[in-house]
């Protein structure tokens, strides 16, 4: 039987699909203020038994399309999907980690929820 772990950001419609690579090694931080979820890698850490927020290994942010249109085009972001006037895009910052996403692999584990 095959589990599937995900991540679901209800406000602004959609889910991510945890790859089985980052399973126990990751966490997330949900900022609502600006739209981003963010993934980090988990460390263990001699100073905190529980461990430590590693190096960020993805980005996801929802952008209305005047804030897409408007972003700076150096800030590593590339578009997911558009749909109802949104922009889902994702930023890797950590390109270089064993544990880092390609883009396409993002791409294919992201899904806007339905609306009915």
């Amino acid at each position: 039987v095959r589990v599937m772990s995900m991540v679901i950001d209800y406000a602004d419609g959609y889910w991510f699909s945890i790859p089985d690579m980052w399973r126990g090694k990751i966490t997330t931080k949900l900022d609502p203020a600006t739209r981003t979820l963010h993934f980090y890698q988990w460390m263990e850490s001699p100073k905190s038994p529980a461990g430590v927020r590693g190096p960020e290994l993805l980005r996801i942010q929802a952008f209305t399309e005047k804030e897409w249109n408007a972003r700076p085009k150096a800030g590593g972001f590339f578009l997911l999907t558009k749909k109802d006037r949104l922009c889902y895009a994702a930023a890797c910052p950590s390109p270089a980690s064993p544990l880092a996403m390609t883009p396409r692999e993002v791409a294919d584990a992201f899904e806007r929820i339905p609306q009915d």
